[in-house]
């Protein structure tokens, strides 16, 4: 919502989008001045390093991704309230360069932040009439767990990289059950 408000105020043809705790490179930032120059109708996506306790992830929960972030101010619009998203119908191309995603600087922030998305989401999957059970809720836990410690490498990160994959099965669980709770008039 936040976005797509500040949007409606935006008068530039383009907008690129990054977050507090993200920094350009060099060449990402030549990349952009290229892309905007060209003047092209196109989204363009980055890819995003993510740094967490002082340490660069490759792998598991943290690994680098790609985020579309550079638009047409009137071709885009901002869906989801977790993990929110853009929408765009534009090609899409990548950039050069990337994102370091600083995320966290220690495990008070995570637990913060870990707390406050577990709700949003849980909050939001129950307004969309999302039901689940506890089967459910664990078997989703389990096999986000699995995925992010073996499919996606999150081991070879190291300790770090074995402790966010299992606590990316504590998120996964909690989300759920606190959908759960809402779904049992418990969750207000």
């Amino acid at each position: 919502a936040q976005r797509n408000f500040a949007l409606q105020h935006v008068e530039t043809e383009w907008v690129l989008y990054l977050d507090a705790d993200e920094r350009m490179n060099d060449e990402l930032l030549a990349s952009v001045k290229n892309a905007v120059g060209n003047d092209k109708t196109c989204q363009y996506s980055i890819k995003r390093k993510s740094v967490a306790f002082g340490q660069e992830f490759n792998y598991g929960v943290l690994k680098p991704d790609f985020v579309p972030r550079l638009f047409k101010t009137k071709n885009v619009h901002w869906v989801n309230k977790v993990h929110e998203k853009p929408m765009c119908k534009d090609e899409l191309k990548v950039l050069d360069g990337y994102i370091e995603h600083y995320t966290y600087t220690g495990w008070q922030q995570y637990f913060n932040k870990f707390n406050q998305y577990t709700t949003i989401w849980a909050q939001n999957a129950h307004e969309n009439g999302k039901k689940v059970g506890y089967f459910t809720a664990y078997g989703h836990a389990f096999f986000s767990f699995i995925q992010m410690l073996l499919l996606k490498k999150g081991i070879l990160d190291g300790r770090l990289g074995i402790t966010l994959s299992v606590y990316h099965f504590m998120y996964t669980l909690t989300k759920y059950i606190k959908l759960i709770d809402l779904q049992r008039g418990k969750g207000k």
